[in-house]
């Protein structure tokens, strides 16, 4: 690769918007360079839950010691990464966001043969260097300023997740890493949740926006405290919060959920005697879009407005011609007033 070569790989990476296209540009530079190297590469499926799996290999030896007790410090999420820069037998490439480690390449030294190979070290850590401080500028583009939640691009992206698996390429001379896009029923099955607060344009008018404020960042608090690092948490709009809750079963979804809900009631807040929120929700099932997804779980939180707030409606309690039909209309015709 020469240097007009690595300013184009510099470029496709920078200029990229969202973790996943960062993420599949990335590999998509180094995959080539890796070829010629035994290489081993561990990627993190679960952000802050640190479950690290291998996930592409150029060769079939076994991870040593040292590599398999840095997997597990990286697991237990007590790695410090200093300790593993020099090392005679291998090179250690940490691609992280400033917050966690989300991939790790582990290059075998004895296949540095030729001043060729060893000459690609650098070319390869330049290029985890820019892809690491794009993930950080990301990390933080991603937030919303109030809460620190991710924000409605990040949770739409999370819907049609991209997952990562190895894949034969015989025009290579080992394994690439391939990205392939599906759905998330494809691996997990999750549910969509949206959560509003009842009557938060009242609190804003009477005690004005900075109570109002203070009261989005508790309830974010709450919500971070409720959910399993594998739940991906969102501020959605104003008052809104969204949720994909990783689980197959309704009834699991729908008791998290409760807990949730009687947490929020119990809590103190600034200037509020009580707060309730609305819950919709619905099960991700497979092939539908994440505009599907999230209009279902909308639905179902129209639903619990009209009815009287402070409660939980999944989609599928109502989601039938005889009781859909009617409600959609009257939504239409505006006979409900939702907030």
């Amino acid at each position: 690769m020469n240097w007009q070569s690595i300013h184009k790989a510099i470029s496709s990476l920078t200029k990229q918007t969202s973790v996943i296209g960062l993420n599949e540009a990335a590999f998509k530079v180094i995959s080539p360079l890796l070829d010629s190297l035994n290489y081993r590469l561990y990627y993190n499926y679960h952000g802050r839950s640190n479950q690290f799996q291998l996930i592409a290999q150029n060769s079939d030896a076994k991870p040593c010691d040292k590599e398999v007790k840095l997997i597990d410090e990286l697991t237990d999420g007590k790695c410090h990464y200093g300790q593993y820069l020099d090392d005679d037998s291998q090179h250690y490439f940490f691609i992280t966001n400033n917050q966690y480690c989300i991939c790790l390449i582990v290059i075998d030294n004895q296949t540095l043969a030729s001043d060729k190979q060893t000459s690609i070290l650098p070319i390869i850590n330049t290029l985890i260097e820019v892809w690491c401080n794009q993930l950080e500028l990301l990390f933080y583009f991603q937030r919303d300023v109030l809460t620190g939640l991710f924000n409605p691009n990040v949770f739409v992206e999370a819907i049609n997740h991209t997952s990562f698996e190895q894949v034969s390429d015989t025009s290579h001379t080992g394994p690439r890493i391939a990205l392939e896009r599906r759905g998330m029923a494809a691996k997990d099955c999750y549910a969509v949740a949206l959560i509003n607060i009842d009557n938060f344009a009242e609190v804003n008018e009477r005690f004005g926006h900075t109570i109002g404020d203070e009261i989005l960042i508790k309830l974010a608090h709450i919500l971070q405290t409720s959910f399993r690092s594998s739940d991906l948490l969102c501020r959605y709009t104003g008052e809104e919060f969204a949720v994909l809750v990783q689980s197959p079963y309704e009834h699991t979804v729908q008791l998290i959920l409760e807990r949730l809900m009687e947490q929020i009631r119990t809590a103190h807040y600034p200037k509020v005697d009580n707060l309730t929120v609305t819950m919709g929700y619905t099960i991700a099932l497979d092939g539908l879009l994440a505009s599907e997804l999230i209009d279902r779980a909308r639905l179902s939180l129209q639903k619990g407005k009209a009815e009287g707030k402070d409660q939980i409606v999944a989609y599928s309690s109502f989601n039938d011609e005889e009781t859909d039909k009617p409600f959609n209309q009257s939504l239409e015709i505006g006979e409900i007033e939702l907030f």
